[in-house]
């Protein structure tokens, strides 16, 4: 069944960099959930883009990949940190 309130594309868009940055270091979802204290379920739907990348993940996901918040918001940008 088509989810009542399908997120917006650039939501969606956020998703979809978490996989690249996760895939590209060889992280598997588990990890990535055990580093981030976040469900594994929740990451996939998140990567599927199903459900919104709340604040906390957000924070923790570009501490643990030293990635630039500003860049996963938008994709504009370096992709680390100044």
């Amino acid at each position: 069944m088509p989810r009542k309130h399908p997120l917006a594309q650039p939501e969606r868009e956020i998703g979809r960099r978490i996989k690249q940055v996760r895939q590209a270091a060889n992280y598997p979802r588990s990890f990535l959930a055990f580093r981030t204290g976040t469900g594994h379920s929740v990451i996939t739907f998140m990567e599927l883009g199903r459900t919104a990348v709340k604040y906390e993940f957000a924070r923790k996901f570009c501490a643990e990949f030293n990635i630039n918040p500003v860049w996963l918001a938008t994709g504009r940008g370096r992709v680390s940190p100044s």
